[in-house]
């Protein structure tokens, strides 16, 4: 073996695994991150609020303890409380921005006796979700009723969608929510 100057095998050698590690990174993905790579624009904004956000890897969205809740001195139900938690696909919790909306109709009986949606009771649309009021469980959502004071014996069906910055829609659905407390 000679000493001195390195050969261009060497150099060949060292370029390629320089090369192979660079395309090999821009795989690599941080674990637990909300988002891959892709990038998109956000449909429906005006342009002066378009921005590049990135693709998320929210597969699902759950409610927990949907519930009717009076939070004010008065005896009324004042809105329903509840956690909203994205999960991934394999049911972890994902940490998210997006916007949010719920629907709530009356719960009522067919002539066969089954439970089914009667009367849209209320909307709510637009509601901000942030990554920065997340606990363990999800980002908790209060949504007042407006016009509306619950009745005895009243139920309904609750369903809430999730729209992700990448322009993704989860929906989750409530079969029975007692919307007044005795």
């Amino acid at each position: 073996m000679k000493k001195g100057k390195p050969s261009t095998s060497l150099y060949l050698i060292l370029g390629g695994i320089f090369v192979a590690i660079l395309i090999l990174w821009s795989y690599i993905k941080t674990p637990g991150s909300e988002y891959s790579r892709e990038q998109k624009i956000l449909p429906g904004l005006p342009e002066e609020q378009q921005q590049i956000v990135e693709a998320t890897k929210v597969q699902a969205v759950t409610t927990i303890l949907a519930r009717a809740r009076n939070w004010d001195l008065d005896p009324e139900t004042d809105g329903i409380e509840f956690t909203l938690s994205p999960k991934d696909a394999e049911g972890n919790l994902m940490v998210t921005d997006g916007i949010a909306s719920a629907r709530l109709w009356y719960a009522v009986y067919d002539e066969n006796y089954n439970r089914v949606k009667g009367n849209l009771i209320q909307e709510w649309n637009n509601v901000p979700i942030s990554k920065e009021n997340y606990d363990f469980y999800g980002t908790k959502i209060i949504l007042e009723f407006v016009n509306f004071i619950p009745q005895p014996n009243d139920y309904g069906f609750f369903d809430v969608t999730l729209i992700t910055p990448d322009g993704k829609s989860f929906t989750s659905k409530e079969t029975l929510l007692v919307l007044r407390f005795s």
